[in-house]
């Protein structure tokens, strides 16, 4: 019987290191900016307003104290797990995911089910002015099309958590960014009517990843 020549067992030995590398990746941690889980950890500390604000049309929208401070730390927890998610347009899933996947899947999350593109996000929840943004509006900008093509969620203090197409990854950035300040379209507050804001399911290894 032939022993296996030397390109064989080189052949092996090189599928088997390769096989562990790949698998050494897909095991690698997100690389978190430690800027941004300090931000984290003050907007946790923060005594974020309860949202009341009137609206457009007149109409008063209250979020009980309980139920924002719930939607608080649901929101900065899903953040601490979700920062440095991979960008990818047209994915939307918490391996990897686009800007609109992103408020997409966390909303999901809270039981909302929310359409998959910005543009069509656009189009739910109640118009509220920038500066009476409160936790958890979404906020639109143009971008790449004269229509809204990049979404995000507010977290309070002028930051936003959204999948950034320049960072190529889940990010935080400020309002207060000349780029975004040139390019906010607008911000949107979802209705709360019928959520049960005391059962948020809580990020998990099976659905943040």
């Amino acid at each position: 019987m032939k022993k296996p020549g030397a390109f064989l067992l080189f052949t092996v030995l090189l599928l088997i290191i390769l096989t562990g590398v790949n698998a050494s990746a897909e095991r690698a941690p997100r690389k978190l900016n430690p800027d941004h889980m300090l931000l984290l950890e003050q907007l946790a500390a923060t005594d974020i307003e309860t949202a009341q604000t009137a609206m457009q049309d007149g109409t008063v929208y209250y979020v009980p104290e309980s139920q924002h401070n719930r939607l608080k730390d649901f929101l900065i927890s899903v953040a601490r797990q979700t920062l440095g998610i991979p960008y990818k347009f047209g994915s939307n899933t918490f391996m990897r995911t686009d800007c609109s996947g992103y408020v997409q899947n966390v909303f999901s999350l809270m039981g909302l089910q929310l359409p998959r593109s910005a543009r069509e996000q656009f189009n739910i929840g109640e118009p509220v002015d920038r500066k009476a943004l409160s936790l958890g509006d979404l906020v639109f900008f143009r971008t790449y099309a004269p229509f809204p093509s990049h979404v995000g969620i507010y977290l309070g203090n002028n930051l936003f958590i959204h999948a950034s197409t320049f960072a190529k990854k889940v990010t935080i950035d400020s309002l207060n960014m000349p780029y975004y300040v040139k390019r906010f379209l607008g911000a949107k507050r979802l209705p709360v009517d019928g959520t049960d804001f005391t059962g948020l399911r809580e990020p998990s290894k099976e659905n943040i990843r």
